[in-house]
Formats: C-alpha cells, structure tokens, sequence
C-alpha cells in the first residue's frame, strides 16, 4: 500500500509536498490529462511513491486543492489495497476569478465498494451521475471555518479517483463518458517542460485565479526568495510552465510566455538579461520573440542545502510558532 504523509493547509500557490516525491521522471497519465477540462488556470502533477533519498519536493497548487489532498488520504484511509501512481491536481476560476472549482485526479488502484462503504458509514451519501456511482462528501468539521462546499468522489475502473467541486467532477466525468482527447493547449503546453522533470505545473497568471494582493505578494516573495528574476518573469507572465528535477542540485525549468504588446522593455528589461557572472542560481536567458509573442525559457539551478533551507523558510514563515 502506497503510504502519504498529509500536509499542512498553506493558502499559498506554491506549497511545499512534503514525503511525495518520484524516484524518476515519468511521463503524466494520458488517462488523468483527458479529464482535465479546457480551461482551467491551475494544473500540477506529481508521481509517486518516493525514493527513500529525496528531498522533500513541491507543486503548485491552491490552499483547497491541498484539502481535497488531506480528505482524499481521509476517505481512502481504510484501503488496504490502495496504490498510487500519480496525482494531478485541477483549479479553474469562474465569474469572481476565484479558483472555485476544484479537483484532484489520481491514477493507481482503489478498491471502489471498500471506499464507498467506509465513506457512507463516516456519514457520506452515496448519489449517481449518468449511471456512475458518486459519494457525497459534506465538508470536515476541521475545515468548516474556511470551506463549507459538498464535494463529489468517485472511482472509474478501480483506476482512476475523481474528487473535488461537484462542477469540477460533473465536467470530468463528461469527459470521460464521451472519451475525449486530451485539450490541445495543455499537451502544447507540458511539450515545453523537459522529459526527466518530476513535477510539473502549469499556471496561467494573467487570468489571476487568486485576486487576493496578498497572496499575489505571497506567491512573489516566496519565488523571489528562491530567485528574483523568476519572480518577476512570473509576475508578468500570460503563461507559465514549472518543471522540477531533483538530482545533485534541484533544477526549476520554466517557460514565461507573454504577449509582445505586455513587454514593457522600460521597466522589464533587466529581468530579461541573462545574469552576469557563474550561473549557480540561474540560468534567465533573453526573451525569444516569436509572432506575436515572447518566449523566455531556462532553468533555475539550486544546491540542495539551499532547496531545504528555502522550504524551511517557507515553513517558518507560515508557521512561526511550530
């Protein structure tokens, strides 16, 4: 049985994964990708289990996506057959730009009627969409002060897990019952990110699913700690693609593209110069115009010493007392 560690909540977009990590990279699941519905501004994944000698490692994600996390390893506790392989993580904004609709997609084998009986026995009601068996999930009492949603779970084959807003699984499963193909722009998109990166994100900054100045700056200071110049590529990016690898020293490859018209040279120009001197914190090449756009492409290199303490600090700073 593949065993996680749940995590802190951290209303942040870059949280810290502690314990998940991948011995190699992997390519994502087709099958996971084909469900994730066009459109939705956060998308992350991650392989599992983890080797023994990794460090801790990361992905990007909302403070509710990490929720659906911690009830998913709550839900699926009694399992004794659970495998993981991978997860992928889903946010899409809708009116207000909040990224209220949500879900967690994992691959690996779940043992459906133990989990639906374990699930209704703790107070879940089991419903159906289109002929597909859901369990309605109400809200932990241990989280009803910051979410009070009904959410859907549901398992496809023994396979595949969906849990997450029940928009956000209404649009998955419709996708898995017509068989769609993977959206055009995610495959586009992940083709960006290296084979051998572990972990993967893709983040679209302009549509600003976390309005919230705060947690912009939040997201800012937490990069800029790491690395300023990606923060502010980051920061003014219309599409950004992460991908880590974790070997002697943690790699952060990412691709900022941005409209031709959003380059400010003025004011940005000397985020896209490549820094002086040995490149032991980055590698921030110029930005490559192509059409209508600008494309920046490189790779953030981080000792390994420097990649805990970063985490550490992360930790420090959203728990103070701990």
């Amino acid at each position: 049985m593949t065993r996680f560690q749940g995590q802190k909540n951290l209303p942040i977009l870059f949280f810290p994964f502690i314990f998940v990590g991948v011995a190699s990279a992997a390519s994502p699941d087709p099958k996971l990708l084909s469900l994730v519905p066009p459109g939705a501004q956060i998308v992350a994944g991650i392989d599992a289990p983890p080797p023994p000698t990794q460090p801790d490692s990361f992905v990007l994600k909302t403070h509710i996506n990490t929720l659906d996390l911690e009830d998913f390893f709550a839900l699926t506790g009694a399992d004794g057959s659970r495998i993981i392989h991978q997860i992928v993580f889903v946010a899409m904004a809708i009116n207000d730009g909040q990224p209220s609709e949500h879900s967690l997609l994992v691959s690996g084998h779940f043992d459906q009627p133990h989990v639906f009986k374990s699930a209704a026995d703790g107070g879940a009601t089991v419903a159906g969409y289109r002929q597909i068996p859901v369990l309605e999930i109400q809200p932990f009492a241990r989280e009803r002060s910051v979410f009070n949603d009904v959410r859907w779970l549901t398992v496809l084959d023994s396979k595949i897990l969906v849990f997450g807003s029940i928009g956000n699984v209404r649009l998955e499963l419709d996708r898995y019952l017509a068989h769609s193909q993977i959206d055009e722009s995610l495959l586009r998109r992940l083709a960006r990110l290296r084979n051998k990166d572990q972990t993967w994100c893709l983040f679209l900054p302009s549509v600003r699913t976390l309005s919230s100045l705060a947690q912009d700056q939040e997201m800012h200071g937490m990069l800029a700690a790491l690395n300023p110049q990606l923060a502010e590529l980051a920061q003014i990016a219309d599409e950004f693609e992460f991908g880590t690898y974790y070997g002697r020293r943690v790699e952060f490859e990412y691709e900022v593209t941005m409209a031709s018209t959003r380059v400010d040279r003025s004011t940005s120009g000397s985020l896209l110069q490549s820094p002086a001197g040995p490149a032991k914190n980055a590698l921030l090449p110029t930005l490559d115009a192509i059409g209508d756009t600008n494309i920046s492409h490189g790779v953030v290199e981080v000792p390994l010493f420097r990649y805990r303490e970063w985490l550490a600090e992360i930790k420090r700073s959203r728990f103070p007392l701990n």
